[in-house]
């Protein structure tokens, strides 16, 4: 929520709009200096309401963002890595020493802290790091401070920290590239990009956080993977943020469009948008660089009605496919519509926004890559033996496609013509503008 950290003189109207009926699905780092992490400025209850900022642009060296590391049904062990400081309600309540449990409990809507013989009972405890050492969770490390809030029937584990910060953790795990000058200009590009996506998301998340680590929001792992690549290019592109007819602007991206964008409207369930419409991703197209450009998957008739009866679209595993055939296809070449056809005479529908759900990938059980393929089923004595996908790029495809932005870095376009190729008739704007 952009209430708990942003004055009021920042956003415009718009994130009042944004709030009613935003949806944001998934797909998917400031200085290279580590400083010491600490207690950031002040606790805000996390309940209170969304402030309606009055300009667009934001000092963002003033946000902070809430990150949702984990979750735990009743009760969390902790175990910490270094000194840290335990603060309830604004005030120090204890110091746990390196190598030391933290036992949180869920008990009637409160978190109930054990150290040795105290127990400590709060909504919400703050842990800071006591050292130089950054906090780890899980083998990562986090900087700013870990907060353990009670949210209804369960224990958050949230990393809290500036959003600049943030970002240092986001930019080398969702565009992971090596160390190259062409690309420069494509992660200043995606800096601005995963920004506003950022702050878009600190208005409309969970009043416990704004945004999770996953690819449900943007992908995020902490200090560990962060570059002075990327760091650079936050840096060059403080506090730029992308907007539209003087509102913050809608953004998304993902790995590969597959040689053309996707219409947001086709995707996340919401009206068209003008700079979110479907275009083609250059001559080549720019994403053939792309080694998840083309792709194919090959399943047999088995794996397929497994497919559709973990999904509930049938009710018995005993059905026989007699074909399947694409119904209606996007301009971008995405399919909107997949019939299913049963030996039974019965027919099942999937569409643009459960295919990639529905039908896995055979390497990791993942969702398949793009709704961008081709069918071709294969018969034995009048039963299905094989099915074939044929298919291009990798994700939902609206808004930045990375690999294309990297290509267009390459042929020497710099940022702002990056942002202008796939976010048409936006503008950059940032506070000292």
């Amino acid at each position: 929520m952009v209430s708990n950290f942003l004055p009021s003189k920042y956003f415009s109207h718009f994130f009042s709009k944004l709030a009613l009926g935003f949806i944001v699905l998934f797909l998917f780092s400031l200085h290279s200096g580590c400083s010491t992490p600490g207690r950031i400025k002040k606790e805000i209850p996390p309940t209170q309401e969304p402030i309606i900022q009055k300009k667009f642009s934001v000092d963002t060296s003033e946000l902070e963002i809430r990150v949702l590391l984990d979750e735990f049904k009743s009760t969390l062990k902790y175990k910490v890595n270094t000194d840290v400081g335990i603060i309830s309600n604004g005030e120090e309540i204890a110091i746990v020493k390196r190598g030391n449990t933290i036992n949180a409990q869920l008990e009637n809507g409160s978190i109930l802290i054990t150290l040795g013989r105290r127990k400590f009972e709060s909504s919400s405890f703050i842990i800071i790091s006591k050292t130089k050492t950054l906090l780890e969770y899980k083998n990562l490390k986090y900087r700013g401070e870990i907060n353990l809030t009670a949210a209804e029937n369960e224990i958050y584990l949230i990393n809290r920290l500036p959003l600049e910060t943030y970002l240092m953790g986001v930019l080398p795990v969702e565009m992971g590239v090596k160390e190259n000058d062409s690309y420069f200009e494509a992660m200043k590009a995606f800096a601005i990009v995963a920004r506003t996506f950022a702050i878009m998301r600190l208005n409309s998340g969970d009043k416990y956080y704004d945004v999770k680590n996953d690819v449900r929001d943007q992908v995020y792992r902490g200090a560990n993977f962060e570059t002075k690549f990327d760091n650079k290019a936050i840096e060059e592109t403080k506090s730029k943020v992308l907007a539209y007819n003087n509102e913050l602007a809608i953004v998304f991206y993902s790995s590969s469009c597959g040689g053309y964008t996707e219409n947001v409207g086709n995707v996340f369930s919401r009206n068209d948008i003008n700079y979110l419409r479907t275009i083609k991703d250059g001559y080549g197209p720019n994403c053939v660089i792309s080694p998840s450009f083309s792709w194919r998957e090959t399943y047999s008739e088995t794996d397929f009605i497994n497919f559709l009866f973990n999904s509930k679209m049938i009710n018995t595993k005993s059905k026989r496919i007699d074909d399947i055939a694409i119904d209606d296809i996007f301009e971008s070449g995405r399919i909107a519509k997949l019939e299913i056809l049963f030996t039974d005479g019965e027919k099942v529908f999937l569409n643009n926004r459960n295919i990639r759900d529905v039908i896995r990938r055979k390497d990791n059980g993942g969702i398949l890559r793009s709704t961008n393929f081709k069918i071709d089923v294969e018969k034995k004595s009048n039963s299905v033996s094989k099915i074939n996908l044929i298919g291009k790029g990798n994700g939902h495809g609206v808004g930045l496609c990375q690999w294309g932005s990297l290509s267009l870095s390459e042929q020497g376009k710099n940022f702002e013509e990056i942002i202008q190729f796939y976010f048409p008739g936006t503008v950059i704007e940032s506070p000292n503008d």
